[in-house]
């Protein structure tokens, strides 16, 4: 919260993205911080009854964007797979869990005895850099990411867009060791330094 709250101070003009904002509330870091500061920012979530809910716990944050879609490797459609509404899951969370992989989400599932309970849905896909055109940024001082294994694609693809935001904080639990490894190295490349903290990685860039 400090480095945010510090950040703000130096930067009137201060802009987050957060990559996979779920309904703005359910575990996700930042949202006391947009209350407090009103952090002028863009929001992303593809799941729509999400991105309604999303909308709605952040009425009155009118400094606020919001698209509806997923951030991918290609402008156009993509499929997601999650599990059906109906389905009586142990832990609520599970219901705003979605991948591209639907092999992995079946297995998922499939531990839990509900591998009949997955759905494939349709969602409009952008890549980073056809998000920032979109939406006129290419400065970003926050960039939030959780987005269940498609975190470190989206950093590359922010990098390659030309965007190294001042702090990222993206989720590595649901990572594979080879790419946990290969993340944080080409952070510590692009001039990152970091720290786990639980599920998360925070990750601070030296300001030129």
């Amino acid at each position: 919260k400090y480095l945010i709250y510090e950040c703000i101070q130096r930067k009137p003009d201060f802009y987050f993205v957060q990559v996979g904002a779920n309904d703005g509330v359910a575990n996700d870091p930042i949202r006391p911080l947009v209350l407090e500061y009103h952090m002028k920012g863009l929001l992303v979530e593809p799941m729509p009854d999400f991105f309604s809910r999303l909308m709605e716990n952040y009425a009155g944050e009118t400094q606020l964007q919001f698209e509806n879609g997923a951030i991918g490797l290609t402008d156009g459609s993509v499929s997601l797979f999650l599990f059906k509404p109906e389905t009586p899951l142990p832990q609520a969370f599970f219901h705003g869990m979605a991948r591209f992989d639907g092999k992995y989400m079946i297995e998922r599932a499939r531990k839990m005895g509900l591998e009949s309970h997955i759905e494939e849905i349709k969602v409009r896909s952008l890549t980073f850099d056809s998000l920032a055109r979109k939406h006129g940024f290419r400065k970003i001082d926050l960039l939030q990411i959780d987005t269940e294994g498609f975190d470190y694609e989206i950093i590359k693809m922010a990098f390659a867009a030309g965007i190294f935001p001042e702090i990222i904080n993206y989720e590595w639990t649901e990572l594979s060791r080879l790419q946990q490894r290969d993340c944080k190295t080409l952070l510590v490349d692009k001039g990152y330094r970091f720290v786990d903290i639980g599920p998360d990685v925070l990750c601070v860039r030296s300001v030129d």
